[in-house]
């Protein structure tokens, strides 16, 4: 006998105690089931559109981060909750203010919203990982590997004697196109020994530590740059 009552459409309503009962006393369909019986056994747990009664847990994925500097420090964020801050600066003593944005070389990065994208982060490599980056892409031109060896065109900030200026790490801010930039380029994201620059994000020696937020990053990390002072000199 069915643990259904039939009503006028042909289908039952459950008891829950009786279903409990079923269940504990025998875990598989038992031989003299019929085969309606069999049916609503195995159908047990679902809807009628075939989805599970309880819901099974989603596993979300961790969102992206985003990058704030405010001229004193840079925030790593997701959904606008700071996961992690340190210490950062941009432009050059006596240059450190809203008036010197447009200044070339020496003023902080203009305001508005850049992006980073994790393709194009730099590392600094010793000659052995240069031997060993030429290696795995034998696609590389041969002028870019001589120029790799010997830290020339766009590799040039890896020399020894710059190591305090750029540190271990860089990677280029991209502007949006609705930030004005007054026609000023080559910005980077950097590290580096003391806080200061000609432009970019210095983070110093804390730029290890936020290397690991952009490499992990899905897609471009968006940068934005608001100052919260006018003049944010340290």
């Amino acid at each position: 006998m069915s643990i259904y009552d039939d009503d006028d459409e042909g289908f039952g309503t459950p008891y829950p105690a009786a279903r409990a009962k079923r269940r504990q006393a025998s875990p598989l369909p038992r031989k003299n089931m019929t085969t309606r019986e069999i049916l609503e056994y195995c159908l047990d747990g679902y809807d009628e559109d075939m989805e599970p009664v309880r819901p099974r847990f989603r596993q979300t994925e961790i969102p992206d981060p985003e990058l704030e500097f405010d001229g004193q420090d840079l925030y790593v964020k997701r959904n606008n909750v700071v996961q992690n801050s340190w210490p950062a600066m941009a432009g050059q003593p006596g240059y450190q203010n809203r008036a010197n944005m447009s200044t070339s070389d020496l003023g902080p990065t203009p305001e508005g919203t850049y992006s980073v994208d994790p393709d194009e982060l730099q590392e600094r490599l010793s000659f052995e990982e240069k031997i060993q980056n030429i290696l795995n892409h034998p696609e590389m031109p041969w002028v870019d590997k001589y120029a790799l060896l010997r830290n020339k065109g766009k590799y040039h900030w890896m020399k020894e004697k710059k190591k305090n200026a750029w540190g271990n790490y860089r990677v280029p801010l991209e502007a949006d196109d609705d930030t004005n930039t007054y026609g000023r380029h080559s910005m980077y994201i950097h590290g580096g020994n003391e806080l200061g620059s000609g432009g970019c994000i210095d983070v110093g020696p804390n730029m290890d530590h936020l290397v690991p937020y952009i490499k992990n990053s899905r897609s471009p990390v968006k940068v934005r740059v608001r100052y919260k002072d006018e003049d944010f000199e340290r």
